[in-house]
């Protein structure tokens, strides 16, 4: 977008692959040189873009979806009157971006970043809740391997440098193709689970066999880093009246041992109700009871957290009860005299209403006595109060 007269200098910035997107990264967004409009451009997926963040709040602006309809929307917010010049942008998907800023001498424009990896060969850990895309596990947790090829390997020996035993398949048979840009690739996955029993970063070597095109075998190494997280620690608290039908309302008391944020929380609140990817929720009981509430966390390389167990007890509410003594006399007293029950804690409060007027409030459980003047039926309503508020 222009103002109409900003001139700036003309800028050219090189769009990057969709497929080498990014999810988590920070921005500067100078405000030097006389800078009066600064603008950040969007691109992603349409179904990924609720999750994107800027300084971990929503923009301010919205999605477009693109005109061809491929699936894909862009966002262009305007930065200018954003406090501060660092923007950390975040998505639990990828996304592309760029940002330029303009004024009546200067401008500038730069892609926000781009995760170069190689399209056609790569390594896979199979963690069923990650969101990165680069090799990560969870300490004692089980993962899988597999690899990537643009061609069928002869052979594939997997060197593990002490952390697993090593592996050496020869003819090995693919588990799956696709094809990428009208290649073919060939993904071969290692077979059983691995569990690794402490967090760190382990090199591991995959040395595969390529024969070429005169018959001759080609060596092929490839080298990366597994990287082994710590599992983060799921806890919380919980307020609550302990009444029926009340909110219960739940904070979370996490602990990350690692930088990874957390992107989803479970819940399962005892009473077959379960609650996903909700912080801090609020729930109500609508019947007594102990409801063990059970509670997970996971970061964004797929750690989950072993389940915290908390039981809330909702006691029975208060059960009001009285009877009454005459002469049932229009003039004289009637005696009201209470019967109620509660199955944990007190009473604290017993409300009469005799049927004629205002009801009155008593803290104790004494006799209560009421004169009717007036010949006739009256309907008496008794209601108590426990000392948490339950009725």
């Amino acid at each position: 977008p222009l103002n109409g007269t900003a001139q700036g200098d003309p800028d050219m910035i090189i769009l990057n692959p969709v497929e080498q997107n990014i999810n988590d990264i920070n921005i500067f967004s100078s405000n030097l040189q006389v800078i009066k409009t600064k603008y950040l451009c969007i691109y992603m997926k349409t179904s990924d873009a609720p999750t994107f963040r800027i300084n971990g709040a929503p923009p301010t602006g919205t999605f477009t979806p693109m005109p061809l309809g491929n699936g894909y929307s862009y966002l262009v917010e305007n930065l200018t009157n954003y406090p501060g010049q660092s923007f950390r942008l975040t998505s639990t998907e990828g996304f592309n971006a760029m940002t330029y800023g303009m004024g009546d001498n200067e401008s500038y424009g730069y892609s926000a970043g781009t995760n170069i990896k190689d399209l056609y060969q790569y390594v896979s850990i199979n963690n069923q809740y990650a969101t990165v895309n680069f090799p990560t596990a969870c300490k004692g947790q089980d993962f899988n391997f597999s690899m990537t090829f643009p061609y069928q390997p002869t052979s594939i020996n997997w060197q593990f440098n002490g952390l697993f035993p090593d592996v050496t398949i020869n003819s090995p048979t693919p588990t799956s193709t696709s094809v990428v840009n009208s290649r073919t690739l060939y993904h071969y996955s290692l077979a059983g689970n691995y569990n690794a029993a402490n967090a760190g970063t382990f090199p591991i070597k995959i040395v595969a066999q390529n024969p070429t095109a005169d018959g001759c075998n080609g060596v092929q190494e490839i080298e990366y880093d597994l990287e082994v997280y710590d599992l983060p620690v799921g806890d919380f608290s919980f307020a609550t009246s302990g009444c029926v039908n009340a909110p219960v309302n739940f904070t979370e008391t996490n602990t990350v041992l690692t930088n990874r944020p957390i992107i989803r929380s479970f819940w399962n609140f005892g009473d077959n109700t379960s609650n996903n990817n909700i912080t801090n929720p609020t729930h109500s009981y609508s019947a007594p009871g102990p409801f063990e509430v059970k509670h997970i966390i996971v970061t964004d390389v797929g750690c989950a957290s072993d389940t915290a167990r908390k039981t809330i007890i909702i006691p029975n509410p208060p059960v009001a009860a009285f009877n009454s003594t005459g002469p049932y006399c229009a003039g004289n007293p009637v005696s009201f005299v209470d019967g109620s029950t509660i199955g944990a804690g007190t009473i604290a409060k017993w409300i009469w209403d005799f049927g004629e007027g205002t009801p009155i409030t008593v803290l104790t459980n004494a006799t209560q006595t009421h004169t009717y003047n007036t010949a006739g039926t009256y309907n008496i309503k008794l209601i108590v109060e426990s000392a948490t508020g339950c009725r």
